[in-house]
């Protein structure tokens, strides 16, 4: 699998065996930003980093990942009509059977979120509880065995266009803001609606073997 970058975006077209090509694009601005969040490097233990990838490329030529992202969406563009088949919004989540890094996040009830949590805003409309940093030994970021995507598929002439918004490791929270129209009224609570208390970034992670 050969991806090529294009002002500052990176390419890549997954091996399809059957069905419509498929091409996954990362955006240079997404690229930018995960650099800061998921691809920090595989010796950082870190919440929400890969130990398994350094950069998105390395994620696409992993055979594993780029057969699961092909299946999943030739699934959707199947299941689609035809009035959405020149845009759809999907959250993808691919599964392996090795650890690929550390969640940014946990189940609320591992925790006692008054004295072991801070509330946190990740924007404007969100409100999370979020792990603190001082409980890393005791509540260090788990290993997690999934990968999660958000990203919008297009249809054109030559076949799939997959461009990724979002990945992280980790099970799918959901979005971090609300839609639209539910705007300008309290904070969506992550806790509350997924479960769920979020990390640091700089939390570290439970020790990995990647052998």
């Amino acid at each position: 699998m050969n991806g090529f970058m294009n002002h500052n975006r990176l390419t890549v077209p997954l091996p399809v065996e059957r069905g419509d090509p498929i091409v996954v694009v990362f955006p240079g601005e997404v690229l930018d930003r995960l650099s800061t969040t998921c691809f920090r490097g595989r010796d950082s233990p870190l919440a929400g980093n890969f130990c398994r990838f350094d950069t998105a490329d390395e994620l696409l030529a992993d055979p594993e990942f780029a057969g699961q992202l092909a299946e999943q969406i030739r699934r959707i563009v199947r299941d689609a009509d035809d009035g959405n088949r020149r845009g759809i919004s999907a959250r993808l989540t691919i599964y392996f059977d090795k650890a690929v890094g550390w969640a940014s996040t946990a189940l609320k009830t591992e925790f006692d979120l008054e004295t072991e949590t801070d509330e946190y805003c990740p924007n404007e409309y969100t409100v999370v509880r979020r792990v603190k940093r001082s409980l890393a030994d005791e509540h260090p970021a788990p290993a997690t065995f999934d990968i999660t995507l958000s990203v919008w598929l297009t249809e054109s002439a030559k076949g799939w266009r997959c461009t990724v918004h979002s990945i992280y490791p980790g099970p799918d929270i959901g979005p971090l803001s609300p839609p639209k129209h539910m705007r300008g009224g309290p904070p969506l609570d992550i806790t509350k609606t997924e479960h769920m208390v979020m990390f640091d970034w700089n939390h570290p992670g439970k020790p990995i073997s990647t052998r």
